[in-house]
C-alpha cells in the first residue's frame, strides 16, 4: 500500500514546526472525525476532506501534500460506501431483492474500509513523526500536485 519515497524530496522532520505535524496528521483523522455523519451519508467524508484541502491551501508543503493524499484516499471508499447504502436503502425500500453478489460487495466494502482504518493510523502516526510516505497512486499524484514552494505561514 505504500511506495517508495527514494525519488521525491521531503523536508526534513527536524525543519518542521510542532503545528505542521499536527496538521499533515489531521488530514488522516478527518475520516474518524466525521464517521458518525458519514455512515448515512458516504459524501459527508468527501466534503470535510476537501474543506480541510482548501484550508490547508496556504500553508507549508509538507502538510498540503498530507492533505492532498488523505483527500485522494478518501475518494474511493466514499464512492464504495456510497454504493452500499445504495444498495441498502434500495432493499429498504423494496425496489431491490437482496442478491448472493450484494453479499460479497458488502464484505468487500467492510474489509476496504478495514484496510483504509488501518492505513490512515499508520499515515497519521508517520505524518506526526515527520515521516515521508506516500501511498501507492495516490501518493505520486498528490506529490506532483503539490507547490512544494514553501509559503510563508504567519500561524507558525
Amino acid at each position: 500500500m505504500l511506495t517508495s519515497t527514494q525519488d521525491y524530496e521531503f523536508p526534513d522532520p527536524e525543519s518542521l514546526y510542532e503545528r505542521q505535524l499536527e496538521e499533515a496528521s489531521f488530514a488522516y483523522l478527518i475520516p474518524f472525525v466525521t464517521i458518525i455523519g458519514g455512515l448515512p451519508l458516504p459524501i459527508i467524508n468527501l466534503l470535510v476532506c476537501l474543506l480541510y484541502w482548501r484550508y490547508v491551501r496556504k500553508k507549508p508543503p509538507f502538510v498540503r501534500f498530507h492533505a492532498l493524499q488523505s483527500l485522494f484516499t478518501t475518494i474511493p471508499i466514499v464512492l464504495i460506501n456510497a454504493v452500499v447504502v445504495f444498495l441498502l436503502v434500495r432493499m429498504f425500500l423494496g425496489d431491490l431483492d437482496y442478491a448472493s453478489w450484494m453479499g460479497g460487495y458488502f464484505a468487500a466494502a467492510v474489509m476496504f474500509n478495514l484496510i483504509e482504518f488501518v492505513f490512515n493510523i499508520y499515515a497519521a502516526i508517520n505524518a506526526r513523526k515527520g515521516r515521508a510516505f506516500m501511498f501507492i497512486g495516490f501518493g505520486p499524484l498528490a506529490y506532483n500536485l503539490t507547490d512544494w514552494q514553501e509559503v510563508p505561514d504567519e500561524t507558525f
